[in-house]
């Protein structure tokens, strides 16, 4: 979201209005996050100097179900969350983008007359790759300052990285662009950039659950063109809230354990015939798990079985809310966090069995809400 500073911290009405759509009706989070934004001019002030200011907004996001299953043409059920990447920006003529980030003391600047790829990572390696992107689909570009704070963790499973990419993409959407180009475009340029610049082996939904906002399906089936379908359902009204709970996991140095997850899948459907899981029919792979466990091995198996079912969850989920069933969709959640557990096998490192936060978190938080 972006929000045009002028004098609107001046005018109460429509700062609470612009605040309470943002980040919801609890006035107490409300001012925190005024204050927040406030504190956030400020420092953008004493590094660039006055002058007319956009504030932009990139939200976290939680994937409820649909876990690892964007990059072989499946469905998830996400949700943007209140945690949010924020940036207060503004035009340069300096043909650069130049980025002061919260923590750091290093100043992240990119020419954009210098746009192949680097030996670098992070946010400038994030910078230049949404630039190069931007240029490559014949998108305007041009030189930005902005100041940069998160309270969207790194590392954390919450898309500290998307909600950056979607932010900066955001910014120069609207000043270059007149804020034309749709969000998937801006996702697929996010995407770009953390595959082809970050190196890092992402599939699509991050960026589009960041990029969308609020209670989503979206389906990948068609990677150019995702299906994405808002969820309307107040979950206050059951005694509901989404909780993010900090489990002390880390998972930035698991890479390619985390790379591995796709091929797996891969190599399941292309001895199946076809390219993606999405083209393959549950009934025949569960025909030839057999001979597929020979040729793949049983963690490729049992990650395709995640997949299958996944999707099932998904759309029973979907079914749940639109039938007022709530108590079989947080059935379906749990379902979901044991299948990414037990049979995707990607909730902690199988070399540090010593350490396993997410495993000990989920046993604990389904004994207790039992």
């Amino acid at each position: 979201m972006m929000i045009e500073v002028d004098d609107i911290f001046s005018d109460t009405a429509r700062l609470n209005k612009v605040f309470k759509e943002l980040y919801g009706d609890s006035p107490e989070v409300v001012d925190q996050n005024i204050s927040r934004y406030q504190a956030l001019k400020e420092k953008f002030e004493k590094k660039f100097g006055p002058g007319s200011i956009s504030f932009f907004s990139s939200p976290g996001r939680t994937e409820i179900t649909g876990n690892h299953t964007d990059h072989n043409g499946g469905k998830v059920l996400t949700a943007s969350i209140d945690l949010d990447t924020i940036a207060a920006a503004q035009k340069n003529d300096k043909e650069k983008i130049i980025v002061h980030s919260d923590g750091y003391s290093e100043i992240f600047s990119v020419n954009l007359d210098d746009l192949e790829p680097k030996a670098e990572k992070g946010t400038k390696a994030l910078l230049r790759g949404i630039a190069a992107g931007m240029k490559r689909k014949g998108y305007n570009i041009g030189g930005v300052n902005a100041f940069v704070t998160s309270n969207v963790a790194n590392g954390s499973g919450i898309s500290s990285s998307a909600a950056f990419e979607m932010l900066i993409l955001q910014i120069m959407n609207h000043f270059f662009n007149n804020g034309e180009i749709k969000i998937s475009e801006l996702a697929k340029i996010g995407k770009y950039a953390e595959n082809n610049y970050w190196k890092k082996p992402s599939g699509l939904l991050d960026q589009m659950a960041c990029g969308t906002g609020g209670l989503i399906t979206i389906d990948f089936k068609d990677p150019d063109n995702p299906d994405v379908t808002p969820i309307k359902y107040d979950f206050a009204k059951e005694g509901y809230k989404f909780l993010v709970l900090h489990t002390g996991a880390e998972h930035g140095n698991l890479t390619p354990k985390y790379a591995k997850i796709p091929k797996d899948m891969w190599a399941i459907a292309k001895e199946l015939g076809a390219e993606k899981l999405c083209d393959v029919k549950f009934e025949d792979f569960l025909g030839k798990v057999a001979s597929l466990r020979k040729k793949c091995g049983d963690q490729a198996v049992l990650r395709a079985m995640h997949f299958f079912t996944e999707n099932i969850r998904v759309d029973e989920q979907v079914s749940a809310l639109k039938n007022k069933n709530f108590a079989a969709f947080v059935q379906l959640i749990t379902d979901s966090g044991n299948s990414s557990w037990r049979i995707l096998q990607n909730c902690y490192d199988g070399a540090m069995p010593e350490q396993q936060n997410i495993p000990v978190a989920l046993s604990l938080t389904e004994y207790f809400l039992k």
